[in-house]
């Protein structure tokens, strides 16, 4: 029997799978309930019910006109549930960086002046103009586990995350949602772009111990300047 290498392997694979048929398999069920923590203006919701068309999706997305577009494209979808929020560290009240030439950028963390790593700071083009510029304003948070328990939601198939840097304290204050989750899938932001960087510890510090392991690197992006991986999307799976 011939063993075939690598990127045979791969080419096989690719002509079965993508990100959204591997969740699928995993999710195992035509009525997930999932959450979406960074839903902008509903990109995820579109993908979501594409696969999953009577999935019961709760959307949260921080940032005001993000948010209307949002309630107003989705909120009336059957079984999706918006929410003006930040999902966070603590309860109350904290600083928001609003990134005015990307509002997608904005998060808890400020943009890196110093990032050796950003095509935009390092090689900027016209279309980058103002890129650093933010204004701080105070949002209001919640941490995963309160957001849950307020909303009566006591079980879920799936998290998703695109917070910005901030996974890994959404995660350390989400213990209790955890233990009642199936799957997570969340981006991870390798680079020097923020004034935080995340490795694979930050986010499996939390996972691990609760029962999580690593199933796919479902996308890579890579840097066209340096050679690194800037981030990556990654799906965790509670083992039986």
């Amino acid at each position: 029997m011939k063993y075939k290498n690598s990127n045979q392997r791969t080419k096989d694979y690719l002509s079965k799978f993508d990100k959204n048929k591997v969740l699928q398999n995993l999710v195992g069920t035509d009525t997930p309930i999932i959450l979406d923590i960074g839903a902008n203006i509903g990109q995820t919701v579109d993908k979501l019910k594409t696969i999953w068309e009577h999935a019961v999706i709760h959307s949260i997305e921080p940032l005001p006109d993000a948010y209307q577009q949002l309630y107003l494209t989705k909120g009336r979808l059957p079984g999706v549930h918006v929410y003006n929020t930040a999902i966070g560290s603590t309860n109350g009240w904290q600083d928001f960086n609003i990134n005015k030439h990307q509002p997608m950028l904005s998060g808890f963390y400020k943009l890196n002046a110093d990032s050796k790593d950003s095509i935009a700071i390092n090689k900027p083009e016209k279309a980058h103009k103002n890129f650093l510029e933010s204004e701080t304003i105070q949002f209001p948070v919640i941490t995963l586990d309160k957001f849950t328990s307020e909303n009566n939601i006591d079980y879920i198939d799936m998290i998703k995350m695109d917070a910005q840097g901030a996974e890994p304290e959404i995660l350390e204050n989400g213990i209790e949602t955890l233990k009642n989750t199936r799957i997570v899938l969340t981006e991870l932001s390798f680079y020097d772009l923020y004034e935080k960087q995340c490795s694979f510890y930050d986010i499996e510090k939390t996972l691990i111990p609760l029962g999580f392991e690593l199933f796919d690197i479902a996308h890579v992006s890579k840097n066209p300047m340096n050679g690194r991986t800037d981030w990556a999307d990654l799906i965790y799976i509670k083992k039986n």
